[in-house]
């Protein structure tokens, strides 16, 4: 347990109090007028902070890419605020976003989009980078620690760095999304704009709640005749259909002409 961690440090001479913080990648370097008292008390809150991080670490909290110990203060909290949260609230949270309601939505996918959103806003400005990389959003140029077209990380200002930080989570959100719409059938990946997708999402929404009779009236004005045994659910996944059509690049829809 920590306690007897703590205990066992504080047995430590000062020296082997020095090399347990070496064999575990903590630095032991103190000032040099500081008193051994000093020194000990000063390298066994190194030893705690590390242990701390290692154990949020495991937990997911993902403390080591975050790498400040008040950055994963706040994403603990954060994650308890998530977990706290009724489903309206967290639906509110994510329409906020500018993001569509769907039936199908989940809580637990939206609380979980919201963990991730929180994880992306304590990363540091280059593991924001590293993870566009992971996930081919961002060339992965050596060198330069940011991406083509952008200065190195050491060149920015406060205010770059915190405008590039917003286009950096922005991206990871628009494309966790985008991943997730095309999972459930939105084919967002072929569409490729996210604000079509959006519209698309939207209007299956629209016409999920549709019934019968407005749905054969939107088939009778295309100039299709009504046919014995024509059903509610053959209307709705045609009207679905036609939808992710009119979405599709001009490019993408001849290689669907090609290929019916």
């Amino acid at each position: 347990t920590l306690m007897k961690q703590m205990a066992m440090w504080q047995a430590l001479p000062l020296d082997e109090l020095m090399a347990e913080c070496e064999s575990v990648g903590v630095s032991a370097d103190a000032v040099l007028e500081q008193s051994s008292g000093e020194r000990r008390d000063l390298l066994m809150n190194r030893l705690l902070i590390h242990s701390r991080m290692a154990a949020w670490e495991v937990k997911g909290y993902h403390a080591l890419r975050i790498g400040s110990l008040d950055g994963v203060r706040e994403v603990i909290a954060q994650f308890a605020h998530i977990d706290q949260l009724a489903p309206a609230d967290l639906l509110k949270w994510y329409t906020s976003c500018g993001l569509p309601e769907e039936r199908d939505l989940s809580s637990g996918e939206i609380a979980g989009l919201f963990r991730k959103v929180t994880l992306w806003m304590a990363y540091p400005l280059r593991e924001l980078i590293r993870e566009c990389q992971l996930r081919q959003l961002l060339p992965d140029v050596a060198g330069t620690g940011a991406g083509v077209g952008s200065p190195a990380i050491s060149d920015m200002n406060d205010e770059e760095s915190d405008k590039r930080r917003t286009e950096l989570i922005d991206k990871l959100f628009i494309n966790e999304r985008m991943q997730a719409w095309d999972d459930k059938g939105f084919h967002a990946c072929r569409i490729g704009d996210p604000d079509k997708v959006v519209h698309l999402v939207q209007q299956s929404e629209h016409i999920a709640g549709l019934g019968f009779s407005e749905l054969l009236a939107w088939y009778q004005d295309l100039g299709f005749p009504r046919e014995a045994g024509l059903e509610h659910a053959e209307l709705s996944a045609l009207a679905r259909q036609v939808v992710l059509w009119e979405a599709l690049p001009v490019d993408v829809l001849r290689e669907e002409c090609k290929a019916k």
